[in-house]
This record gives C-alpha cells, structure tokens and sequence, in this order.
C-alpha cells in the first residue's frame, strides 16, 4: 500500500502515491508518463524496491502483483470468512500493467 511515483524526466519535483500496484500503473498510464516506483518488501523486511516503468515500458518481467481478496464482493466476504487474508492471487506485474493502461 505504499508506491511513490516520480517522474523519470528529471524536470520537476512532483510525485504520486499509489494505494496498489494497479493504482500506480494506472497513474502512470493517465498522466503519459515514465515514472519511478520506490516501494519496499514486506517479505524482505521492509527491502527496498525501485522499478522504472511508463505507458509503453513494462515493469521487469520478474516482479509480481498479490491481489489479497477475489473481486467480487460476495466472493471476497465468503473467501476472507472461510480463509481469513493470508493467501491471494499472485499476477505477473506485467498483466497488471496492461490492464492499468488505457
């Protein structure tokens, strides 16, 4: 839940949060914009990650996405009664990328 985005151009100073990894990729593809992505690991105690990415670069081929929860609504309450948040989809960060774009 914790994606700074700053433009790769090197101009300016602005920056974006992103509460997922879709929101970022999404910013990224409304603005037309390469971004930088800073985020850290859970995993890897709090490991920093940077990934430069844009509307026509995907991210590192390596790199995936966990989606907690189904996206149904009804799905997502009777999965998290039955399975509490410990498992998820997990998507290559490149589907996630090319949903996230226009």
């Amino acid at each position: 839940m914790a994606f700074v985005l700053t433009p790769q151009d090197g101009r300016d100073d602005r920056c974006w949060w992103g509460g997922c990894a879709w929101d970022t990729f999404g910013i990224s593809a409304a603005l037309q914009l390469d971004v930088r992505i800073d985020t850290a690991c859970l995993f890897c105690v709090a490991a920093h990650i940077s990934v430069e990415t844009g509307p026509a670069t995907p991210p590192p081929e390596q790199l995936a996405v966990r989606f907690p929860r189904p996206a149904a609504e009804e799905h997502a309450e009777w999965w998290t009664r039955d399975h509490a948040s410990s498992t998820g989809y997990i998507s290559p960060a490149r589907a996630v990328w090319k949903l996230a774009g226009p």
